[in-house]
């Protein structure tokens, strides 16, 4: 791994209780669009990057993708799990409303089609 890959995964590593903590209250904001919506649903899921994974991906990658930490744009995710595909919109349209959405760099789920 690069010098540049190396001091990444090192701040990670060091600040990884943050994203530890994104992750809860990103999970807790999600069970309250669920209840606020007054849906039901089969549950929420997040997870944070494990460091194996992203020293994987810093060396897959390598210096010219990425240059620092805030480079990365998948170190904490959240999903929701429906029991209708009708929901998937409307939990959409409330996350939207809640969160910063970067359009680029993510993947909408509708019905059984992946927007990008």
């Amino acid at each position: 791994m690069s010098m540049v890959g190396k001091m990444i995964l090192e701040e990670f590593v060091e600040n990884r209780s943050v994203y530890l903590e994104l992750g809860d209250v990103v999970h807790n904001r999600l069970e309250e669009l669920v209840k606020e919506a007054g849906l039901s649903i089969l549950g929420i899921e997040h997870r944070i990057k494990t460091v194996k994974s992203l020293a994987g991906k810093l060396e897959r990658k390598g210096d010219d993708y990425y240059r620092k930490l805030e480079d990365l744009t998948d170190l904490v995710g959240a999903r929701i799990i429906c029991f209708f595909a009708d929901e998937v919109d409307v939990l959409g349209q409330l996350v939207e409303k809640s969160f910063q959405i970067d359009r680029e760099n993510s993947l909408i789920w509708t019905d059984t089609t992946i927007r990008k």
